[in-house]
């Protein structure tokens, strides 16, 4: 990693094995090669968004998600983050 994120400046200092500070504009960046789902619902030709409840980007608009569980497949994960982000109960997926 030798490029900021945030400002592009090839600045990047390592911290740790996974933490990177920029020296141009001090973004923290953090390597985090956890697992993560998106679910996109799809009704009537219509694509649900919601509006994060939480930094990064709070106030935006957003597919629900989040990350994998231990031992959780991507399927219950999707499932699981829909009920906690939404309230909603979903049965079945499409790839």
């Amino acid at each position: 990693m030798h490029y900021c994120p945030q400002c592009g400046s090839p600045s990047l200092e390592r911290v740790s094995y996974k933490e990177f500070i920029c020296q141009q504009c001090q973004f923290t960046y953090f390597h985090n090669a956890a697992a993560a789902v998106m679910v996109a619902i799809v009704v009537n030709d219509e694509v649900l968004v919601a509006i994060r409840g939480r930094d990064p980007k709070k106030g935006m608009y957003d597919l629900p998600g989040g990350f994998v569980d231990p031992n959780e497949s991507l399927e219950q994960a999707a499932v699981r983050e829909i009920k906690e982000e939404l309230g909603l109960s979903i049965y079945s997926l499409t790839y």
